[in-house]
């Protein structure tokens, strides 16, 4: 199968891109503050949502900074659902956008945003409409390509897309889309 969208079609999946930005690297010792995703190809079809922290933020103010963040207030002001109504509202999103099909978790850096969200799905006790599996898009330019690993980066996947990219705005809708655009190039060649 060489990747088309008829094939890709064929194989019953909904792919969705996500993003997550957080207080550091790890769930669990520190939290997911904004989720955004949206479907492949129909980057209309989209879900954004901020998060709750608790009273009592961990943060790895460098973290922070990436994202350009140097006041954690920032983040802690925000009006946000509850984490377990977030994750609810999410799970409900993917069900009805992938109706009768698979859906699949696509993410650059899938290992980082996948850790978040499943931890988050299980966490307060949501069931995971992705099961326990995700599409990292890193790993997926380096077969497609056989580029080493740290030429697999959202630049160079963009730059073979044929996609503008200068620098992703670290907000997670639009990280989502930006990620979308280049996956469903690289995706259906």
């Amino acid at each position: 199968m060489n990747g088309t969208l008829k094939e890709v079609a064929k194989m019953n999946a909904c792919y969705i891109s996500v993003d997550v930005e957080t207080t550091g690297p790890t769930p669990g010792k520190y939290d997911m503050y904004e989720l955004g995703a949206c479907v492949v190809g129909k980057e209309r079809l989209r879900f954004q949502t901020n998060i709750a922290l608790p009273p009592v933020v961990r943060y790895e103010k460098d973290a922070l900074r990436a994202v350009g963040i140097d006041d954690i207030r920032v983040i802690t002001s925000r009006t946000a659902p509850e984490p377990k109504e977030a994750m609810t509202k999410f799970g409900a999103w993917v069900a009805k956008v992938s109706a009768r099909t698979r859906p699949v978790f696509v993410a650059n850096n899938a290992p980082f945003d996948w850790m978040f969200v499943a931890w988050y799905f299980g966490e307060f006790d949501v069931a995971n409409p992705f099961g326990h599996s995700a599409l990292d898009m890193k790993a997926y330019f380096m077969g497609l390509t056989g580029c080493p690993w740290k030429e697999a980066t959202l630049a160079n996947m963009a730059k073979y897309a044929g996609i503008a990219f200068e620098k992703l705005p670290h907000r997670a809708l639009d990280d989502a889309i930006i990620q979308s655009r280049i996956a469903r190039f690289i995706l259906t060649p």
